[in-house]
This record gives structure tokens, sequence and C-alpha cells, in this order.
């Protein structure tokens, strides 16, 4: 058995993860999982332009994985970070891992002032 993590971005690339050309050294298929349908959807999703079809894919590729459980997924957890509503400049919709928290720091502000030129 292996725990194993990883933090993905707001759009993940998971090709490296579920491909099974991606199953032995250096892949990071460590579950060697290995169905065509998945490889099929997995590069569809690289390659479309399309936001529908991926969505569709993607969808797709979860319920194919979730059916086979080439894995058991522990958690994900969510990041909720709360501020005070007169925080300015902090523009940020999802925070997909810690480090992207205080990403634009240096855009906040609490309070300001009229200046004449």
């Amino acid at each position: 058995m292996i725990i194993f993590g990883n933090i993905l971005k707001t759009t993940p690339d998971i090709f490296s993860f579920w491909h099974s050309s991606e199953r032995f050294h250096p892949g990071l298929n460590l579950g060697l999982y290995e169905n065509e349908k998945v490889d099929a959807l997995l590069e569809l999703i690289r390659i479309t332009n399309n936001q529908s079809s991926r969505i569709q894919a993607i969808q797709e590729l979860q319920r194919i994985i979730t059916k086979d459980k080439p894995a058991i997924f522990l958690f994900s957890p969510d990041y909720l970070y709360a501020g005070p509503k007169n925080l300015g400049g902090f523009n940020v919709k999802l925070i997909a891992s810690p480090t992207e928290r205080f990403e634009e720091i240096n855009k906040w502000y609490l309070k300001t002032a009229r200046v004449f030129k």
C-alpha cells in the first residue's frame, strides 16, 4: 500500500497519473492502471479546445475511474479564506493550493485616500 498525495492546479493534467503509457519509470501511474477508454479520454482532454466536449470527457473519465476503483481517494481539501469586507484588491475566485493564497498580496489594501495632483 502507498499513500500518495498531489496538488493539482485549476486546470489539472492528470495524464501522467492514469494513462497506461505512464505505468513504468518515470511515469506516475503508481497503481499500474490500464484502460483503453481512459487512455483515449485523457488524450482527447489534452488536445480538445472545445470546453463543453472537454467537460463531458472529464465527467466520463471520472465515472470510469470511480467504477474501476484503481485507487481509493481519501480526501480533497477545500481552501476557504475569510477576510474583511473592506479588503480591496483581493480578486481571487479559486485557490487550488495553499501557496496561491498570498500570490497577489501586494495588491491588497484596507484604506484609500484621495490624492490631489
